[in-house]
């Protein structure tokens, strides 16, 4: 995990501005899932979306906005200063506007212990979880961007996890 605690020139983990504001948001948390939270939705909710916005996590901390990278650089870098192992990750999000199709999207997974790995997205709100629309290709720094034909996307395989309940176990689901 150590990796995802350390910063780097995307996400400036040890800038004492934004470890500072992590601390704030933080305080009085209960636990490590507590503090996310209020991270993720302090980003969500003063960060505005922007191309290309701050870019850096530090940049889109000083201008409020940024894109999805933006964004995740943020979450990373507030979550890795209060001690929360967080990466970000790169693929494709599923838009239904205009009669749907997948575009490039950069998000955020956050360690949680021994519930692993806890996927989020703050650009589109969804503070503690993502939606199924988020396919993941590739784990920052690994991949700096992901560079994807999204005229057509064939999903070849797929699986549906015990966590989603009995009726999406069995393919049936309410009518």
């Amino acid at each position: 995990l150590r990796p995802y605690l350390e910063a780097n020139e995307m996400i400036q983990a040890d800038d004492a501005v934004l470890r500072d504001k992590a601390r704030e948001i933080t305080a009085g948390s209960r636990d490590s899932w507590e503090a996310m939270r209020r991270l993720s939705e302090w980003v969500a909710k003063e960060i505005k979306g922007a191309i290309p916005g701050g870019i850096t996590a530090r940049g889109t901390f000083d201008q409020r906005a940024g894109e999805c990278g933006g964004h995740s650089f943020l979450m990373a870098a507030l979550s890795r200063s209060v001690g929360i192992p967080a990466r970000v990750v790169w693929g494709v999000l599923y838009v239904p506007d205009g009669g749907g199709a997948f575009g490039r999207h950069g998000w955020n997974e956050i360690y949680m212990g021994a519930a692993g790995w806890i996927p989020l997205d703050t650009t589109i709100r969804e503070t503690d979880y993502v939606d199924s629309g988020h396919i993941r290709i590739g784990v920052f720094p690994a991949s700096v961007a992901t560079n994807v034909d999204v005229r057509e996307i064939e999903i070849l395989e797929y699986r549906v996890t015990p966590a989603a309940g009995p009726q999406a176990a069995s393919g049936q689901g309410p009518a």
